[in-house]
């Protein structure tokens, strides 16, 4: 036998007694190979159909980087804390091909969508690089292109949104309040736009969003005719990027009662930090309760109203901002004692954000409360469902107007929004936004001509 064979039947043997020592773990790594190769296109077909979550694959990849790099990169999140969701938009549109709009206004289906893409819009905002300052042009050539746009009908800031889907920006959001967003998919990357409110400024810039995993979810979308209103010369009054949904729908009847607070007034007190021994209190003529304690005065009327003052004094009250470090965390403080005190809010009302802002100059906080039903915020003479003023670190003034809403089983037809935007362009406004109209003895549909 030549040495080149007696050398091939060497190596042969040695491989074969090397493969029956370690058949076992050979068996054991050929297994673990097979589950992860399954794994990964379980992941792929989930990604596909929507089951594997709001982010789909591309979230489940930045939080694998994440990981495997120590936390560097993918978005930034809050630690230590979840968050209620308590901001959500009224209007949204998701745009397949350029110009081609599939939108939702006012109604519960935009809470759908929001479910569907909303974790893309946190991690946008969690992945966002330095923005840059746009032209009204560039603004309105991005809603244009395809993406997905989102209006909350209020300016939201943008450290509250990004606290909402458990991240939080990584520059310094200076206050920023938008009320308008959109995600653009150009090419391989997808760029955050959003419009800052009060300034008239818009503003873009580079996230890691993966344009695939987004470009998967907008792919079941067709046009329902929904436009914006620079593009149609009959609402060129209006707002260049309100969105007009044409498409007539009905709305569910509602009635509303106040909140009844008897046997809870202990809690009440113990919520804004009032001692329940030392307190006193006294009835007025209209049947308003009236308690102080020290230099704190609380009123609670039979129609459900609320109102709290603090005086400027040197005692402090349990309720200060002891704790709470940032606005995310007062908002999200105040969402949990107001839904508390309002109970469930009945059968078909959802508790939600409408104001979040911080004075630096007066350092005063302001955080504001809305129902909503079914896509649309429960507008009542009396103001919003809370309002808390904070100033000095302490709570000085709050304002809750507490009701409980049930659907009564018919229905309402509103005026339909061409018509709506038509009125709203010919009364001098600029933003139609439909509203449940909360009269005290009933509640209806109307148009606000914001």
């Amino acid at each position: 036998m030549s040495k080149w064979k007696e050398v091939s039947a060497s190596g042969r043997e040695r491989l074969f007694a090397w493969l029956r020592r370690h058949r076992r773990r050979i068996v054991e790594l050929g297994k673990t190979c097979l589950i992860i190769i399954l794994f990964c296109s379980a992941c792929f077909l989930a990604d596909r159909s929507g089951i594997l979550g709001q982010g789909g694959f591309s979230t489940v990849r930045e939080n694998v980087t994440a990981w495997l790099r120590g936390g560097e990169s993918g978005p930034a999140v809050m630690s230590g804390r979840e968050y209620a969701t308590a901001a959500k938009p009224q209007v949204m549109a998701v745009s397949p091909d350029d110009g081609v709009h599939y939108g939702a206004a006012f109604t519960s289906e935009v809470d759908e969508l929001y479910e569907r893409f909303s974790a893309f819009l946190g991690e946008a905002l969690g992945t966002s690089e330095q923005i840059i300052q746009l032209t009204t042009e560039q603004w309105l050539a991005a809603l244009s292109r395809r993406g997905i746009y989102f209006d909350f009908a209020v300016p939201q800031r943008l450290d509250c949104l990004a606290a909402w889907q458990q991240t939080s920006v990584p520059w310094d959001t200076e206050n920023i309040c938008a009320r308008r967003l959109f995600l653009s998919v150009e090419e391989q990357d997808v760029r955050l736009y959003f419009a800052v409110e009060g300034s008239g400024a818009a503003y873009c810039c580079d996230t890691e969003v993966e344009a695939g995993a987004l470009s998967t979810r907008m792919e079941r979308y067709q046009s329902n005719g929904a436009y914006f209103a620079f593009e149609r010369e009959e609402t060129d009054r209006l707002d260049a990027d309100v969105l007009i949904v044409p498409a007539a729908d009905t709305v569910r009847g509602v009635s509303g009662t106040a909140v009844s607070f008897v046997g809870r007034t202990e809690t009440v007190l113990q919520q804004f930090g009032m001692n329940t021994v030392t307190a006193t209190s006294y009835q007025e003529a209209s049947g308003t309760a009236v308690y102080l304690d020290g230099y704190s005065t609380l009123r609670i009327q039979q129609d459900g109203l609320i109102t709290y003052e603090r005086e400027p004094g040197q005692d402090l009250p349990e309720f200060d901002l002891r704790g709470t470090v940032s606005l995310p965390e007062l908002a999200d403080r105040l969402y949990s004692l107001t839904m508390e005190l309002s109970g469930n809010g009945g059968d078909c009302a959802q508790l939600r954000l409408l104001q979040a802002d911080y004075d630096l100059q007066n350092d005063r906080y302001t955080v504001s409360f809305a129902y909503f039903i079914d896509g649309m915020q429960v507008c009542c003479g009396l103001g919003p469902a809370a309002e808390f003023t904070f100033a000095g670190g302490t709570l000085t003034q709050a304002a809750l107007c507490l009701r409980q809403y049930e659907f009564t089983g018919e229905t309402q037809t509103p005026l339909p929004a061409v018509q709506a935007a038509a009125l709203v362009s010919a009364s001098g406004g600029t933003d139609p936004v439909r509203v449940y109209q909360d009269m005290g003895d009933r509640v209806t549909v109307s148009w606000k001509m914001g």
